[in-house]
């Protein structure tokens, strides 16, 4: 008689169209039966007891991984990623065009250690720009605290200062009292009729493409992560999770492609794509030389940035997994 296969809850945003497949029960990998569960967007892995299984920001995945504590194995399914010169925003009439122009500028950022604001900051880094050339305000986006949160606090360094109680980057940067701000996302006033607010490069598409073309990086954001307690018991499921998404994806891909024309240019999209970032733009894993290196960049920015000490390689990040890895053939 078969064994019957270990059931994993796996929490994710439900902003994830690459997981579908896996949550309407049309992938499956022996062994192992995975029930996606949607948390709210913004809701922390690391906020609670381990989740069974989870997506995680890249940022606490690998500086709790320096620390020796982390709480998850993580496996490369990278779910979330983007460009983020899309997420700097500066006042519609501002001279600002370019990263380089922010030289000696005050500029916000919505969180100093958050996965998606490293890598924009990075790109100051790859400008020319040190991290102590810019005046850094940090607080919320757009909605204010009251005081600045203790877990902000400890993850950035000391000439990073608060916005302050009841402000706002978004209410910061439209009065006039910043330059610039870096979020996670889109103030909400950037979309609101008559906005006041522009994102800092005119030419977003060209910027980013010239990024890609320069440095091979695609940005990681999010990740999968298994609790540490129940793949130390089941080690097995770690690649078989990681083939789950895996196959999810890329079912996924090839029901947009089929099914291109439910959005205007969805289709033209799919096609491009691979001819700008090249037949391995959609692969999980780490056989994949440029996801390596886009993991050792960000490990290597959270050491300049002040937020850890030293940058661990992927063979270190990803131990376990690639044990499960290499066991399972």
């Amino acid at each position: 008689m078969s064994a019957e296969p270990l059931e994993l809850p796996l929490f994710v945003s439900p902003a994830y169209e690459s997981l579908g497949p896996l949550a309407r029960g049309e992938v499956t990998v022996p062994g192992l039966a995975v029930t996606v569960r949607y948390n709210p967007p913004e809701t922390s892995a690391f906020g609670r007891d381990p989740f069974p299984a989870c997506e995680m920001g890249l940022s606490r995945f690998v500086a709790r991984s320096a620390r020796g504590d982390c709480p998850y194995v993580g496996i490369p399914a990278f779910i979330y990623r983007g460009f983020r010169h899309r997420m700097i925003f500066v006042r519609a009439d501002s001279p600002f065009g370019s990263v380089a122009d922010l030289r000696g500028a005050t500029v916000g950022v919505s969180g100093w250690s958050d996965t998606g604001n490293t890598w924009a900051k990075s790109l100051f880094t790859d400008a020319g720009i040190e991290m102590d050339e810019v005046a850094w305000v940090e607080g919320p986006l757009d909605h204010p605290e009251p005081e600045r949160p203790a877990n902000v606090a400890a993850g950035a360094p000391r000439h990073v200062r608060w916005v302050g109680a009841g402000r706002t980057l978004a209410d910061e940067l439209a009065q006039g009292r910043l330059d610039a701000l870096v979020g996670g996302f889109a103030p909400a006033a950037y979309y609101q009729a008559g906005t006041t607010l522009r994102r800092l490069h005119r030419d977003l598409r060209r910027a980013e493409e010239e990024y890609f073309r320069t440095t091979s990086l695609y940005p990681v954001l999010h990740l999968i992560g298994v609790d540490r307690r129940i793949a130390a018991r089941h080690p097995e499921v770690l690649a078989r999770l990681q083939a789950a998404v895996s196959a999810s994806r890329e079912t996924y891909v090839e029901q947009a492609r089929r099914w291109g024309n439910a959005a205007p240019w969805s289709a033209e999209a799919f096609e491009e794509i691979p001819r700008v970032f090249g037949p391995e733009w959609r692969e999980y894993g780490l056989q994949s030389t440029a996801n390596r290196a886009a993991i050792e960049a960000f490990a290597r920015a959270q050491v300049r940035q002040g937020y850890v000490s030293q940058a661990l390689g992927v063979n270190e990040l990803f131990g376990e997994y690639l044990r499960s890895e290499s066991a399972a053939g």
